[in-house]
């Protein structure tokens, strides 16, 4: 019987466990995706040998293949180890605890999504500016609006990508302003209709972003050009030559004169 790993006491122990979950887990999820993708290929690969073979497109293969083709959106699912460490952090309010929650939101699995997003509704207020989410945990905060109609979450999700949502956010932000939901209520729509005036804001952020990239960019090279001119003018031989110390001597008269 495999012995129990016992729960993470301090904030530092929860840490060190969770980065440990969350890489197990998204190498498991790399792996998986890359099984169902090697999967799908071969799948498609049988149809057109059938088509080929039989001289007919083999219909009754081409209509199971979108259902086979859905296995892609599945995950890994995350440990017994790794819902214990989810659990115990809500005990603590940390901002570094943060990107673990939003990486377990994404997670397709009974429970472990609603309990982070449980946590990140009263964490996420605390996210003030863009450095203090990396751009991973901005594009998976973003996705999670398509994954769940929990106003009040929603609601906090939309206010966190507002100060701190850039490019990475946009594609989620057009998605959710376009969701269909029949049991979102009014006040799904509302958030809707917010989203949509977020989205420009953001659209309009990440533009800035690009032109101040491009122009560090540029400056950076110009700054490299002028560098090497400098250099390629500076005189290739040597020493400059003062004429005050070499030429003639000359005749000095003494005090008998000459």
């Amino acid at each position: 019987m495999a012995r129990q790993s016992p729960i993470p006491e301090t904030l530092e122990e929860l840490i060190d466990v969770l980065e440990v979950e969350v890489d197990r887990r998204r190498r498991a999820d790399r792996t998986l995706k890359l099984a169902v993708g090697i999967l799908v290929a071969l799948y498609m690969a049988m149809i057109v040998a059938v088509w080929i073979r039989n001289g007919s497109f083999p219909s009754d293969l081409a209509s199971s293949f979108a259902s086979f083709a859905g296995l892609g959106g599945i995950g890994a699912a995350a440990s017994a180890r790794h819902k214990q460490a989810l659990s115990v952090a809500a005990k603590f309010d940390d901002p570094r605890l943060i990107p673990f929650l939003i990486d377990a939101a994404t997670i397709s699995q009974p429970r472990v999504p609603s309990l982070a997003r449980e946590i990140l509704t009263a964490r996420l207020p605390s996210v003030a500016a863009a450095g203090d989410l990396p751009e991973e945990s901005k594009r998976q905060l973003a996705s999670t609006l398509v994954t769940t109609r929990e106003v009040s979450y929603l609601r906090v999700a939309l206010d966190t990508l507002q100060r701190v949502g850039g490019s990475e956010s946009i594609s989620s932000l057009e998605a959710f302003s376009k969701r269909q939901s029949k049991k979102g209520g009014k006040e799904f729509e509302k958030l809707q209709d917010r989203s949509r005036i977020i989205l420009g804001e953001v659209r309009i952020r990440a533009a800035k972003a690009l032109i101040q990239a491009k122009e560090a960019e540029t400056s950076e090279i110009l700054s490299k050009l002028l560098v090497e001119n400098l250099q390629s003018e500076r005189p290739s031989t040597g020493r400059i030559v003062d004429s005050a110390n070499t030429s003639e001597p000359s005749l000095q008269v003494g005090d008998n004169g000459l």
